[in-house]
């Protein structure tokens, strides 16, 4: 009677808390996603709590053969105070074909693992140059979002 004879599931209205992890473990409640941008792998959300340092965008466009860094949690490997730091080169700017349309991606010599979709690519000064949105398995290739896409997602 309590159920009205239905299964469980269509009983019960199931929100699952989501949290966002900072490099010293600790935990922040995810609020909202304002908006995304699936091609460039890029998703500007709000926590509950303010948190984190904000990254300055570089002034200008990488420089072929410019030292880049980026860190990110790709392959599972993530703990308290451990997450991979990669560094490589900026290799220009690829033209990919993306649903029949050119798409401007930076092209790196950072090797990347699936689960670093997403992750900032840095300069010396650390400044974010662009990110990561395809990592070539078994190579030291990636490719990601140039400096101009990231400020033209920001905009809104």
């Amino acid at each position: 009677e309590m159920f009205n004879n239905k299964k469980l599931e269509d009983q019960i209205n199931v929100i699952p808390i989501v949290y966002v992890k900072d490099f010293f473990g600790n935990k922040y409640t995810f609020d909202k996603i304002i908006k995304i941008n699936e091609e460039a792998d890029l998703c500007k959300f709000t926590t509950l709590k303010k948190w984190g340092v904000k990254s300055s965008i570089n002034k200008k466009e990488c420089m072929y053969g410019e030292r880049v860094y980026n860190i990110s949690a790709s392959g599972g490997f993530y703990s308290e105070n451990a997450v991979p730091f990669r560094e490589g080169n900026f290799s220009g700017v690829y033209f990919d074909t993306d649903n029949n349309k050119k798409v401007k991606r930076n092209l790196y010599t950072i090797e990347s693992l699936p689960g670093s979709s997403g992750s900032g690519v840095y300069n010396i000064n650390g400044d974010l140059c662009g990110n990561i949105n395809i990592s070539y398995s078994k190579s030291n290739l990636s490719l990601g979002a140039t400096r101009k896409n990231i400020l033209n997602f920001l905009k809104d």
